[in-house]
Parts: C-alpha cells; sequence; structure tokens
C-alpha cells in the first residue's frame, strides 16, 4: 500500500493508523512519502498513491475523503505585541 502524507500527520494520526493496519494485515508491506496536499492529490488521481491524509481542503474532483482529525490551532505572539493583550482574535 502506498501512503502520502502531510506533515502534520506523520506525527499525528498516522503512527496509530500503521499500528491498526500492521495488526489487522501483517504480512503488508507499506511506502510512505509526503508532500503537500496538492501533490498528494495528483498523486492519488495518477495511481500512484493508494490513500492520503491531506490538509481540508474545497474540492477535490472524484475523489472521495472522511474527516479523521482536527487540528488546534494556537497563535504565538509577544508579550509586547497589541494582539497580547485581546481575549480574542478574530
Amino acid at each position: 500500500i502506498r501512503i502520502g502524507t502531510v506533515y502534520p500527520a506523520t506525527t499525528g494520526v498516522l503512527p496509530a493508523f500503521l499500528a491498526k493496519i500492521a495488526c489487522k494485515y501483517p504480512d503488508i508491506r507499506i511506502h510512505i512519502s509526503s508532500g503537500n496536499t496538492g501533490d498528494i492529490i495528483r498523486g492519488l488521481e495518477s495511481g500512484q498513491i493508494n490513500l492520503g491524509f491531506i490538509r481540508p481542503v474545497e474540492n477535490i474532483g472524484s475523489l472521495r475523503f472522511s474527516s479523521i482529525a482536527h487540528e488546534r490551532y494556537l497563535l504565538a505572539v509577544a508579550r509586547s505585541n497589541r494582539l497580547a493583550e485581546q481575549a480574542e482574535i478574530a
């Protein structure tokens, strides 16, 4: 199985996914490549990749996707930055 992945998935959901696959299919051979979402989508469309872990996109053509995780983002600013005084940032 050929898997394409964006970096955050490599350290987040991918290890747990691989562990489950390895338990269920102990003889499986897995090849993992990393790239950006566009590269992975092109690899899926061309058949070079069997499945991909990507960032959300608006339109991915004929591909099917399922959301499997949500990332939490934080904004870091210096204490002297005027944004640091705000409780919320739009």
